[in-house]
């Protein structure tokens, strides 16, 4: 008989392979019939590795052999045939009489073929497929023989009829029903009957195709491929979220045709845009209008091909779809739906900056402006398409040179500062014409362009003898924000999410008015004017084994001890800035504070440092030296444990004080700043501070209870993250890659890497291979065994390079694995692209279902409605910000781990792992800081 559904059977043949490699976790019982303990336990063991099976003759050494005691063949001895009679499943058997005892039931058959005692009514239902567990979207198959509307049903069942002739027994029809031998196999039709008929001939030719076109699969290529979902979140609280999603009520169903563009000679983007815009109005592609900047160009168009969008719906629907298509049509369909606001409105990147309805603008530190803009994109959801409308925020900023002047329009002239007048644009004189008439610079520019200048009173920029330039003409080169102007840009682009729905809404019926659009209509396309609602899953898991539990993504330190504590006994104090008689007492009375608070948690604080001051434009690495040799002094036999370094602000400073003590000195270095030494709660400030010096002394803060982080410490595993790092603009720096790695069971210690990149820019990790070999070295030297899963969190891959940054690092990983472990004892590998920079915004629908802010409480998962079905993508809200986290589960070898049954089993997972971080007491979003 057979017994349950075919374990590794699958949709396709690649899946079904990967199923049969990692048979250990695809082997399960089905829920029916019920079968007794005994006969799992049996099957089990005698279904697994030649290691364990029953039977074996002796067990092999594996590299985590610490975990032997955990087999299924432990019990057991080594003698071979024993080991199965002892079996419990054989207890009432008397192995040594067996050949002598009687059969309980003797059939009495009249011939050879009498099958009077064969099942006659079969249940031809099927039983649940393990991949759909009996519901959910069946997908088209991929197989085009398979999908024929008229034939591909019956093909499919003949198959399954086929590949069990032989195994599947029925008792004999009666006469009428009797009729050939393909007949009997589940009804399948007689080939052999009307062999010149047409449909006979028809399918003769489909299973010669057929066979043809397994023989080609056989040898296709089974590299990685994005995992696809197997089912969704069901732990939690389901909670409404509204989100600045809007339904594409009306898909285009129209042929669109696409054509490549280029211009001769080559100018800038703007300029480039005026061309195309200019030539687009033309129906014979013919320029007629005028660009700004006085030309003649030559506009090259050739045609490319045509979209008619069916990929699309299949990738949004459940089906296969050409994954290259899929992205051409979504590009398309944004051109449509931007190109409207895009004319109208100033457009930088992918943004639209309308002019400012409140009339004062908002200016920043230094005299920038910020601006306020939207940005929209399409994108595809379950069982449609939704728009994603986000606000985005432009800030000009700063560097050392100004570059570009504004008056002229789009005439971008580059000048070089030369120096700054001492006068003022509205007291400075010069000839304006042939008579030589004086007049001032404001003047000029309010008779020459009729702008009146907003600071008339600021100093002019001296281009050259002739040339001077007011300041507000003018932009700086791009760049990174100081520190007070970008704390001030972050103060005013953090608003609470009413406000920033609001200003979607606004978007949406004074912006894009997609209501209006008639290139939208054109093609057919109507977008709802209603954000849509999802459902939202929230999660908390407790403990009744916790000390104490997060509420709501925090918890209150005062009066406990961390859980290893480490004694600081060689330590200094550097302050960067000039020696001031008021400053030493207030450093003082600081770290006597810090010590006091120190030792409460737990640790062990000696001496009093001696502080030394250092001039912050001086020699960095000097100063740093001297304060090393201060720290010796206590105990010249042990190294120098830490440097605190008190700045008055962040900046460059910081950046080069952690590099030369991490990079060239090898010395911890602790950073305060000077404002934190006199601030209300200085008690919390040295609580927090304790925390981040006994984890870089070695000690240990916290660890989660028992059950957690099962995740972890059920079986060894290794928690990866990777990034790849790379230079501002304009600046010729390499790519550098990092990548680190959990050393401990507990996932508290983690271990670093990195390497440059040979290709400028590159994302994908090129040194992949040494790094994680080396960590998997660190790893087995201090736990004594190997990893048997791994978690890897991949950060800063965009969507367009999903499949290649795929191939290319899930290959180096595979092969690493080939390189350390015993062939058939890899790890499993759960692969995770995570993405921070994305414009998914939520908001509760109900004000019970947020925080006193207006966000969403942390641990609440997002799913559905938003996201594919066919990708294995959510979002999660990891602390209490409007801050939430996009993953991508692009590679899973294993689905008995937890780690990809579900968006929560990778969100459980990610939460706990968030109230590790060492240095504060609420729960952190982890993620590389550029």
């Amino acid at each position: 008989m057979l017994y349950g559904y075919p374990p590794f059977i699958s949709k396709s043949r690649h899946t079904t392979r990967m199923k049969i490699i990692n048979w250990r976790t695809n082997l399960k019982f089905p829920s029916r019939p019920k079968v007794s303990r005994e006969a799992q336990d049996l099957i089990g063991k005698l279904i697994c590795e030649k290691e364990d099976r029953l039977g074996s003759s002796k067990s092999s050494n594996r590299p985590n052999e610490l975990y032997l005691s955990s087999r299924k063949s432990a019990i057991f001895g080594f003698d071979d045939a024993s080991e199965i009679k002892s079996h419990p499943w054989f207890k009432d058997i008397d192995w040594d009489n067996l050949h002598k005892s009687k059969p309980p039931f003797i059939p009495q058959l009249k011939n050879d073929i009498d099958t009077r005692y064969f099942e006659e009514n079969i249940d031809d239902k099927p039983l649940a497929s393990p991949e759909n567990n009996g519901h959910g979207v069946e997908r088209k198959p991929k197989d085009p023989m398979l999908r024929d509307k008229h034939h591909g049903k019956e093909i499919l069942d003949m198959r399954k009829a086929l590949a069990f002739i032989g195994y599947t027994f029925k008792g004999l029809p009666t006469e009428n029903q009797r009729g050939s031998m393909a007949e009997r196999v589940r009804g399948i039709p007689d080939f052999n009957k009307n062999i010149d008929g047409k449909g006979s001939l028809k399918l003769r030719a489909m299973m010669s195709f057929e066979k043809q076109v397994s023989q080609l699969n056989i040898n296709e290529d089974v590299g990685p491929r994005i995992a696809e979902r197997t089912s969704y979140g069901k732990q939690g609280h389901v909670v409404k979220l509204r989100s600045n999603y809007f339904k594409v009520s009306k898909f285009p169903n129209v042929i669109v045709s696409h054509y490549s563009f280029e211009s001769t000679p080559k100018s800038n983007k703007a300029t480039i845009a005026q061309i195309y815009y200019q030539v687009a109005e033309d129906n014979r592609f013919k320029i007629y209008h005028a660009v700004y900047d006085v030309g003649t160009y030559e506009a090259t168009i050739r045609f490319v091909q045509r979209l008619n969008f069916i990929e699309l719906k299949k990738h949004i629907f459940g089906g296969n779809a050409s994954m290259s298509e899929v992205l051409t049509s979504l590009a398309a369909l944004n051109t449509y739906i931007n190109f409207s606001a895009r004319q109208k409105y100033l457009a930088i990147g992918k943004g639209v900056y309308p002019v400012d309805t409140r009339g004062k603008p908002t200016i920043l530190p230094g005299g920038l402006e910020l601006k306020q803009g939207f940005y929209q994109s399409l994108r595809p959801g379950t069982g449609g398409n939704v728009l994603d409308i986000a606000c985005k925020v432009l800030g000009k900023k700063s560097k050392d040179e100004f570059r570009r002047v504004i008056h002229r329009g789009q005439k971008k002239t580059v000048y070089r500062v030369r120096g700054i007048t001492t006068e003022s644009a509205d007291r400075l004189l010069f000839s304006f014409n042939k008579e030589k008439r004086k007049i001032t610079v404001a003047e000029y520019f309010y008779c020459t362009y009729g702008r009146k200048l907003e600071f008339e009173t600021l100093p002019c920029i001296i281009v050259n003898k002739e040339v001077l330039m007011p300041m507000e003409v003018c932009q700086r080169f791009s760049g990174a924000l100081a520190d007070t102007t970008l704390a001030d840009m972050i103060r005013y682009t953090c608003i609470k999410p009413k406000e920033r729905f609001n200003q979607i809404s606004f978007s949406t019926k004074e912006i894009f008015q997609y209501d209006k659009d008639s290139l939208l209509k054109s093609i057919g396309m109507d977008v709802e004017s209603q954000n849509m609602l999802v459902n939202a899953l929230e999660y908390h898991q407790k403990s009744s084994n916790a000390r104490f539990v997060p509420e709501s993504g925090r918890w209150n330190i005062t009066n406990k001890m961390v859980t290893q504590g480490k004694t600081l006994q060689n330590w200094s104090v550097i302050a960067f800035s000039t020696e001031r008689a008021n400053q030493k007492p207030v450093i003082k009375r600081f770290i006597q504070q810090f010590r006091e608070v120190a030792s409460q948690k737990g640790m062990n604080v000696f001496n009093d440092p001696e502080i030394y001051y250092a001039n912050p434009s001086g020699d960095i690495q000097k100063s740093l030296y001297q304060a090393c040799c201060l720290a010796r002094r206590f105990n010249k036999a042990l190294p120098p444990q830490i440097v605190f370094c008190i700045l008055e602000q962040t900046g460059p400073l910081y950046g080069e004080i952690k590099r030369i003590g991490d990079t060239i000195m090898g010395v911890p270095t602790q950073i305060i700043l000077a404002k934190l030494l006199t601030k209300r709660g200085v008690d919390q400030i040295c609580s927090n501070l304790a925390l981040k010096v006994n984890v870089k002394l070695g000690g240990q803060n916290c660890f989660l209870a028992n059950g957690q982080l099962d995740f972890v410490s059920e079986a060894p595993t290794m928690i990866f993250g990777a990034d790849v790092f790379h230079a501002g603009r304009g600046e010729n720096q390499p790519s550098v890659a990092a990548v680190c790695a959990s050393m401990d069971i507990k996932a508290t210690e983690y271990c670093g890497r990195y390497s440059k990149n040979k290709e400028p820019r590159n994302e994908t990790i090129e040194n992949l291979q040494e790094m994680t070999g080396n960590l998997l070295h660190a790893f087995y030297i201090k736990n004594n065994t190997l990893p048997d899963r791994i978690l890897f969190y991949r950060d800063g891959v965009s969507e367009g390079q999903f499949e290649h940054v795929l191939r290319i690092e899930v290959k180096a990983l595979k092969a690493v694995f080939e390189s350390i472990y015993r062939k058939g004892f890899e790890p499993k590998l759960t692969f995770v692209v995570v993405q921070k920079r994305h414009h998914t915004r939520f908001m509760p629908n109900e004000s019970r279902d947020g925080d006193k802010n207006g966000n969403c409480r942390p641990g609440t998962v997002v799913d559905s409605t938003i996201v594919v079905s066919q990708e294995f993508d959510f979002l999660y809200y990891a602390h209490l910000m409007a801050n939430r986290a996009r993953y991508y589960l692009q590679w899973g070898d294993s689905k008995s781990d937890g780690s990809n049954n579900s968006s929560c089993s990778i969100s459980n997972v990610k939460s706990e792992l968030m109230n590790t971080m060492y240095f504060t007491s609420r729960q952190v979003l982890i993620q590389f800081r550029k």
